[in-house]
C-alpha cells in the first residue's frame, strides 16, 4: 500500500470519530483468521472478493507470499452472462447455484465460466511454483483454505484440489471467536464475508 493510499483512508476513518489502532493489508488479516494456530507446514488462502482474488502462502503463523490477482466473482459473473447472453443478476443465480457442475444444466454453466476459472487456477499454479522455487521443493503446501466466492461457489474447492492434488477445505472465519452455540449455523452462513474483518480483530498487539 501507498503512503497516500493509507493517509487517505486515514483520514476517512478519523473524520467519521473513529480512533484507528492499526493498518494492515487484507491478506495479513485472512491469514490470521483462517489458518489453524500451530500449523507448521504451509498453508494456501484463497479469497475470491468481487474484484480481486488473494492469495496468502502462511509458513509457521507468518505469510511467505501474498499476492492479489485483478481477477474475482464480478469477473465470472460477467463472463457467464456474455457467453450466455443473459443478464447479470440471472448469471449470478446459475454460477452460484451450479457452479462448477459438469451434469448440471447440461454443463452450460460450467463451459461458460471455465475458461475464467483456469485463468485463476493459472495464477494459483503460479504462485505455488514462486513459492516452491523460492523456499525448497520439499516445502509442500500441505493445505488449501477456500474461503469468499471460492467457498461458495459449488465445486470449486474439489477442483482445486483436484488440480493440484492438494486438500482443499471451506474456511471458518469464526474459528477463534466464540459465539452461542444456538447462533453458530447462522454465523457459518455468512463466514465467507468475515474473513478480513475477523482477522482484524484477532490482532493481538
Amino acid at each position: 500500500m501507498t503512503n497516500e493510499f493509507v493517509e487517505h483512508r486515514l483520514d476517512l476513518l478519523e473524520a467519521s470519530g473513529l480512533n484507528v489502532i492499526a493498518f494492515e493489508p487484507d491478506n495479513l488479516a485472512l491469514a490470521r483468521a483462517m489458518i489453524p494456530a500451530g500449523a507448521t507446514m504451509p498453508q494456501m488462502v484463497i479469497d475470491i472478493g468481487n474484484k480481486n482474488t488473494d492469495i496468502v502462502i502462511s509458513v509457521n503463523g507468518g505469510p511467505r507470499l501474498t499476492r492479489s490477482i485483478p481477477t474475482g466473482s464480478e469477473t465470472i459473473i460477467r463472463t457467464a452472462a456474455q457467453n450466455l447472453n443473459i443478464d447479470d443478476k440471472q448469471a449470478q443465480q446459475f454460477v452460484f447455484k451450479f457452479g462448477l457442475g459438469k451434469d448440471k444444466l447440461e454443463g452450460q454453466i460450467y463451459n461458460a465460466i471455465i475458461g475464467t476459472i483456469d485463468i485463476l487456477v493459472t495464477e494459483i499454479e503460479k504462485s505455488i511454483k514462486f513459492f516452491m522455487a523460492r523456499y525448497g521443493e520439499t516445502t509442500k503446501i500441505e493445505r488449501i483454505i477456500v474461503t469468499g466466492a471460492a467457498s461458495v461457489l459449488p465445486e470449486f474447492p474439489l477442483y482445486i484440489a483436484n488440480k493440484f492434488g492438494i486438500s482443499a477445505e471451506i474456511g471458518n472465519a469464526w474459528r477463534n471467536v466464540s459465539s452461542p452455540p444456538d447462533r453458530q449455523n447462522e454465523l457459518m452462513t455468512v463466514s465467507n464475508h468475515f474473513g478480513v474483518a475477523a482477522g482484524l480483530a484477532e490482532r493481538n498487539e
